[in-house]
């Protein structure tokens, strides 16, 4: 007898690009899970010389387990979506544990922020004379440099700190902005 795959349910939230961050604080609270957050607009990554098109609505996907019936879950979703102000199509699909476990990773590149670049730990990267090279392994977590709050926090990381200087992290998460400037030589 073998053992079956672990099934999820992926709801995916659509959106227009200025809703995005709204749209994940709701989905975020309601499925007390990690999301993913395909931005319509980022700079282009160093991987790529396409520039993501911000004419594009933003896809925000959360995965959640147990015996609830997606309707449900799109229902709250959309209730939730509806009193925050947010027009959006709701999707779901299930997935096999191991289709979600690694789907996230296609969506993390290498990316720059002024001399830093961080580089997803599972993609080639050939540092350049200058560059702060953080190699992050970042799950589906907050703190990976693709949300607009830390891409501005580690830029101006990269314009102020100097070597010497102390730095607090305050509400550190993954602990990337810590890094960044430890790595610009921060105390």
């Amino acid at each position: 007898m073998t053992a079956t795959a672990a099934r999820y349910l992926q709801l995916t939230v659509t959106v227009a690009g200025c809703d995005a961050e709204a749209a994940a604080g709701v989905l975020r609270d309601i499925t007390k899970s990690g999301l993913w957050v395909e931005h319509p607009f980022t700079q282009a990554d160093l991987e790529t010389d396409a520039a993501v098109d911000p004419s594009q609505p933003a896809r925000i996907h959360a995965y959640v387990s147990g015996e609830r019936a997606a309707t449900d879950w799109m229902r709250e979703v959309r209730a939730g979506l509806g009193h925050a102000g947010v027009q959006a199509a709701v999707e779901s699909r299930y997935v096999a544990e191991e289709q979600w476990a690694d789907a996230w990773k296609e969506h993390f590149h290498v990316e720059r922020y002024g001399r830093i670049v961080v580089v997803p730990s599972w993609r080639a990267f050939d540092p350049q004379p200058g560059d702060v090279t953080l190699t992050l392994d970042p799950g589906m977590a907050f703190g990976t440099g693709q949300h607009e709050t830390t891409r501005m926090c580690l830029e101006a990381l990269d314009r102020h700190v100097r070597p010497g200087m102390r730095v607090l992290d305050v509400g550190s998460g993954s602990g990337i902005l810590a890094v960044a400037a430890a790595r610009l030589g921060a105390r």
